[in-house]
């Protein structure tokens, strides 16, 4: 089929065009990745069925129940066939916006890739337990191959042509994959990390845990924030509250709920640097706002100009 004519039924401009046409010179085959947790979400809110849009799903987990293969990583064929419907197309741009999704192009089927991803979803942290590596959620997607071995790289581009995401600003961004030159005499699985490097994965990821949970609140205002930019925004309050000596998940939220309402550079206003600024502050955050007035707060709500 010609190519070029389905180029000319998809929506133009759009970063999914260039991410789904990769593989126009390609004898790869194409598909998606996707997280079935994030998936299951636009289901349940009352989208069309899914294999509508995207046909059956191979599940990359094995031997475990049916319920847990559904929000798990899921492989689907992508059928060119189908793009001439722009229904299906937006539907798609919608999961790859919402980091659903991920793009893979392989030489391997379906059962073949998903066999060779199976061997990659577990690690071994430094104390000797197991962790499940979520790569196929397109947010951990980056970080994840930045901390492999260079063996597990090329052991993984035996299977992978090319390997396609939108990053947190909504940027095509392509793997850099490294093919395998020599066989190893054996492969080793799960590997293994360092709490170095589990540390810095968690922190690069930790925006997103954040986001997902003031998402679930719509007044905590991050709804009318870009979606390019609130992961920058919620990385940089997180430093800053971390600086300050509030680190945990409940400080943090609270943080950035600050930062949220009035604006980044929020702990630069004089109410706030003066508590602060203490040097006996109590470990969390809602207890030291407890030492602000009426006055205060009427103060902080006239500076509320930096977020418009």
């Amino acid at each position: 089929m010609n190519m070029s004519h389905h180029k000319e039924l998809l929506p133009a401009p759009s970063p999914l065009t260039e991410l789904l046409h990769k593989d126009k010179h390609s004898d790869a085959n194409p598909y998606l990745l996707a997280d079935g947790a994030r998936l299951l979400k636009y289901q349940i809110r009352g989208t069309l069925p899914l294999h509508v849009h995207l046909g059956t799903s191979l599940a990359v987990f094995d031997d475990i129940t049916h319920q847990a293969h559904a929000v798990g990583p899921l492989l689907f064929d992508l059928d060119w066939s189908a793009w001439e419907q722009s229904r299906r197309f937006n539907f798609l741009e919608t999961l790859f916006l919402g980091d659903v999704c991920s793009f893979l192009l392989s030489p391997l089927s379906r059962q073949e890739l998903a066999h060779h991803l199976h061997h990659h979803l577990d690690v071994i942290l430094e104390d000797g337990s197991e962790m499940l590596m979520r790569f196929y959620d397109p947010r951990v997607l980056a970080s994840w191959y930045q901390i492999l071995p260079t063996s597990q790289r090329q052991d993984l581009g035996l299977g992978i042509t090319a390997w396609g995401y939108f990053d947190h600003q909504q940027q095509v961004c392509w793997l850099p994959i490294e093919k395998k030159r020599n066989e190893f005499p054996e492969k080793a699985y799960p590997f293994q990390i360092t709490a170095q490097q589990e540390e810095a994965l968690l922190r690069q990821c930790l925006p997103y845990t954040l986001l997902d949970r003031l998402l679930l609140d719509a007044s905590s205002g991050l709804d009318t924030v870009k979606r390019s930019q609130r992961y920058q925004i919620l990385a940089t309050l997180i430093q800053k509250s971390q600086k300050y000596g509030f680190d945990g998940m409940a400080n943090l939220e609270n943080f950035c709920r600050l930062g949220l309402q009035y604006g980044v550079d929020f702990d630069q206003m004089q109410p706030m640097q003066r508590l602060l600024g203490q040097t006996n502050k109590p470990a969390h955050l809602d207890e030291l706002l407890t030492q602000f007035s009426t006055k205060d707060w009427e103060a902080m709500k006239a500076f509320d100009w930096v977020n418009e």
